[in-house]
């Protein structure tokens, strides 16, 4: 039979003391309601969705112009070819996100949702 020693005792406690402040963050965040947060580079930009707003983001090709309305975000018009960000349409929900590669403009909503998780597909 092995001897438990010191090291495993302090390596224990550690592993304890992490596991508690994980979950003590974890269910201290207080979200509110969500938040639209946009990305260029290095650069952060939050937004409320509750306020109707259009926006002009630069990027490292042009200016991307985003609407917000009624709580829900699109892409009006971006100076990228495909235009893909423009084609994802409108995102509403915490987790949601539209993206531009080649502004590099990375659009996201996060935060707590007020509503009820919906649940997005079932599998039997």
């Amino acid at each position: 039979m092995r001897r438990v020693r010191i090291g495993d005792i302090i390596i224990g406690i550690l592993s304890l003391a992490v596991i508690l402040l994980i979950g003590i963050e974890s269910w201290s965040r207080s979200g509110g309601s969500p938040e639209l947060h946009i990305q260029v580079d290095d650069d952060n930009f939050v937004y409320s969705l509750a306020a109707d707003q259009h926006l002009e983001i630069s990027g490292p090709i042009g200016t991307t112009y985003v609407t917000i309305e009624d709580g829900h975000v699109h892409v009006d018009d971006s100076p990228c070819t495909q235009k893909i960000c423009v084609a994802a349409g409108e995102i509403s929900r915490t987790g949601e996100w539209i993206i531009c590669l080649p502004n590099h403009v990375f659009i996201t909503i996060e935060g707590v949702e007020e509503t009820s998780k919906e649940v997005d597909d079932v599998v039997f």
